[in-house]
């Protein structure tokens, strides 16, 4: 079986009880590079994706979500390569810029604006089913140390 990369995710960040997670290993790596060696195992621990049920309203939305971001991420690539086009072909700039250039990057926009579309209609979803979310956490991270508001990493219920 496959791990998952994407989706709904307890504790992405310290402060969020859950939210997407577009890319789980890049998250782990930006965890182990650039928090403090005290939080990292706690924020390892309980960094995971949503396993149980879910609503189907957020069902929905960590799919439009997936789909905006992919998108999004085609649209970026897309806009990387002419922006090298351009770097690596200053004689061509004036073509590059009038045409693919600025093509690539009106792309990139409109993606952008449909992945931060789908991520509020997402942000919506989990504020609408906080109760359930809440109860469904507390039943796949029972030794927590959520307090509520973010994780306190002063606690040791880690274990």
């Amino acid at each position: 079986m496959t791990k998952r990369n994407s989706g709904l995710c307890w504790h992405v960040h310290d402060k969020v009880l859950c939210e997407y997670c577009y890319d789980y290993e890049k998250r782990v790596r930006v965890i182990k590079e650039n928090k403090s060696a005290k939080e990292r195992p706690i924020r390892l621990k309980v960094m995971k994706m949503v396993k149980g049920k879910l609503p189907q309203s957020i069902i929905k939305a960590v799919d439009a979500c997936r789909k905006a971001r992919e998108a999004y991420d085609k649209s970026l690539e897309a806009y990387k390569k002419t922006w090298d086009a351009y770097d690596n072909a200053w004689d061509a700039f004036a073509k590059a810029r009038d045409a693919r250039f600025a093509k690539a990057w009106d792309a990139c926009d409109k993606a952008r604006d449909a992945y931060t579309k789908a991520l509020e209609t997402l942000e919506k979803a989990i504020e609408d089913n906080m109760d359930y979310l809440r109860r469904l956490h507390w039943k796949e991270c029972p030794n927590c140390c959520w307090d509520g508001k973010r994780l306190d990493f002063s606690k040791e219920k880690q274990k």
